[in-house]
Parts: structure tokens; sequence; C-alpha cells
């Protein structure tokens, strides 16, 4: 549950926030006023509750950016959400730009209101999100992401995070033959109550990155999409680069981490019926709020030689981001290993790590295969895509 105060200025301003966020069903209000508190007052409620987010009535804007202040001041973490019942422009801070959102107004608005408040507390020192997600299930989705975060922690030197956001099929746990105590879902159960002693307890550290996988003692359960919000604030402050591997179909609670993505690699064979399934995903993506310019094309498993020509309802050729040879040792492949690798895949899966990256990736002696390390220094970098990933 998302945790909350109102503040504002009559009693039929708290009785719509309320009944608003009753709708929504995962904000549990705390107290809300029917006027605006002193600003002692406030610290004083602030302290007490310590709520993750502050609705403000801004029909007095003087007095909205009054407030505003004195919770910036005294809990920076809390998020602060502007309100009014009639339509205003956006509003300069100290601290930020407000866009007040009018109620009453549709769920799906203010939903996305709420979430954008949220993420933007944890956007202040935030490490950035790629997330991989399949056009179908088994299209090397999860394999990628895995090649990819180990590139981006060996050879660039990343403290990378891998979240399986997977909770009924991840195969991590597998790919890497472990059998972690906690998973994801404690992460997500506990967010509100994260602290540096309880994460070093639920990740695993494999070959130098750290993962939450979804196997663990507790099983699937239902997750909010706050608790997701919490769990990624939490983290971006804490690692370099974030890593989510998602499934094939994007839930709300998983919107979060998609909407909160730098990039979403759609990972996808050359087949007719796959590339019919990732434009669908593209779509899919589109709907839930995740900018056009955001979605990126991984091929897999292509041919020598083969020439693939989709319509443009699919992906441009500037989506493309690599082309993933078929690779043998990876069929059917029931553990996560480097050993016997074609150089081909880990050039591709290092030209994804580049634009994570948004720099050339550095040369160190890694034990990589000597293909990577060549075509670090060599032409087959792909500059035009760091200077795409840097802009972003």
């Amino acid at each position: 549950m998302l945790e909350a105060l109102i503040f504002g200025a009559s009693g039929g301003f708290a009785s719509r926030v309320q009944q608003m966020c009753s709708e929504l069903r995962d904000i549990c209000i705390y107290r809300g006023l029917d006027r605006y508190p002193q600003a002692h007052e406030a610290v004083r409620l602030l302290n007490g509750y310590a709520p993750q987010l502050v609705f403000v009535d801004f029909d007095d804007i003087d007095v909205g950016l009054s407030l505003e202040g004195v919770i910036r001041s005294s809990h920076p973490s809390t998020a602060v959400l502007a309100v009014s019942s009639r339509p205003r422009p956006a509003i300069q801070t100290a601290w930020q730009t407000l866009m007040p959102v009018v109620i009453p107004c549709p769920i799906d608005e203010f939903r996305q209101a709420v979430q954008q408040a949220v993420g933007a507390r944890g956007e202040e020192k935030s490490a950035p999100v790629f997330t991989f997600l399949p056009a179908k299930a088994g299209s090397g989705a999860t394999t990628t992401a895995l090649f990819v975060a180990t590139i981006l922690s060996k050879l660039a030197g990343k403290k990378v995070l891998v979240l399986e956001c997977d909770l009924h099929a991840g195969p991590i746990s597998m790919l890497f033959n472990v059998q972690p105590a906690h998973s994801i879902v404690d992460a997500l159960e506990e967010s509100d109550r994260l602290t540096d002693g309880y994460w070093k307890q639920l990740v695993t550290n494999v070959g130098g990155i750290d993962v939450l996988s979804s196997l663990g003692p507790r099983g699937v359960r239902t997750v909010s999409p706050w608790a997701y919000q919490r769990l990624l604030t939490f983290v971006r402050s804490r690692y370099d680069l974030v890593i989510g591997d998602l499934p094939e179909v994007v839930n709300d609670a998983t919107e979060v981490v998609v909407r909160s993505a730098k990039a979403v690699f759609v990972v996808t064979s050359p087949s007719t019926p796959s590339l019919y399934l990732a434009a669908r995903r593209r779509h899919d993506l589109e709907t839930r709020g995740v900018g056009t310019g955001k979605i990126k094309m991984v091929l897999n498993r292509k041919s020598r030689g083969e020439r693939i020509e989709p319509p443009g309802v699919y992906f441009r050729k500037a989506d493309q981001v690599a082309a993933i040879p078929v690779d043998e040792s990876l069929v059917d492949a029931s553990e996560f290993k480097l050993d016997g690798v074609k150089p081909e895949t880990m050039v591709e899966c290092a030209k994804i790590a580049e634009f994570c990256s948004g720099s050339a990736l550095l040369r160190k002696p890694t034990g990589f295969k000597s293909a990577v390390s060549s075509w670090l220094h060599g032409s087959e970098r792909s500059p035009e895509l760091v200077s795409q990933a840097a802009l972003r």
C-alpha cells in the first residue's frame, strides 16, 4: 500500500481525494485535513506518519507552494502531488515542476499522476533501468539480459542489479543453479521497510552481479504497482544500472517498471509469428505510456545471411540494437555459462551493453572472449548507438 496524507483547504477536497484513492485501492490515507496546516503542524504530521506521498490542495497557489516547500525541506523523500478543482498551468517550484491534476478526473489519469509524482522522487538520484521483454515465451530475453548484465559488470565496471519480474515462470534461479532464501516477492512485500542490511539478505550475488530472482519460499503473490515503485526507488539509489527481466505481457504492476525504463528491449526471433507478436508488444507498451523512442528491438537466433524485411508495422531498422546469431550452445540451455558461446553472440550482446552504458566500454583483463575485447577497439563498435543512448 502507498501511504499518504492530504493537506486540503476544505472537507470537500479531502473527501474527493479519499474517494479517488479508494477506487485505486492501493493507497492508504493516514490522515486527511479539511484545512491547510501551519508549517509546524505539517512537519509534526510528516514526522509522525512518514508518508510516501502528500496530496496538496493547489486551489490557493501561494499556500500550496508554501506547503510544498515545507515538505521538501523537512522530508525530501516524500512525493508531492498538486491537486486542484480547476485547470492550472504547470507550476515551477524551487525543487521541481508541478503539474496539478484536476479532480474529479478519470481514474486512469489519477493513477498516472500518482505514479509520476512518486516516480519523480526516485529519479533524483537514480540508476537507469533497462528492461528485456520477449515477443513470446522462449525468445531468449532472459539469457540476453544476463549476458548484457554480465558484460556491464565485467567490461564496464558497473554495479548491476537484475530484477526477475516474471513472478510465475522466471528461470534465472535455474540458469544460475542457485536456490536463494529470498525472492523479489519478499522485496516487494517488504518494499516499505527495506534497509541496506535487509537488502544484503535479499539479493544473491552471482559472478559479480546482484540478482533478485522470482523463485523463493513464499511463492507467487499479487503485488501492487506501488510496491514496484518503492522497490525501484530503493534500488536506483544503490546501483549503477538496473536490468529488468519481464514476462511477455505487461500488467498493471510491471507497467511501473517499463514506464521507468530508459529503454525496453523487445527480444524476438526472425519467425513471422514472433515478429507479429513483437509488434503487439510494441503496441501494448505504447498503450501503457512507454514512449515510442524507448522501445528497441533485439533480433535473436538470426541465421547467417538471413534477410529479414518485415513491413514497417513491426520495427524500423533504426530501432534494432543487435542481431544475435543462432548459437547452438544456447539451445535448450539449462545453465547460464559463457564457455562455448559463439564470439559473435558476445559481440552482439556487447553492443546492447554499450547502448545501456551510454559510452564506449573499457577494456579490462576479464577473461572474456577475445572477440569482445577486439570489438571494443575495432570498427564494429556502433558509435551511433552510444550517442543515441547518451541523449536519452
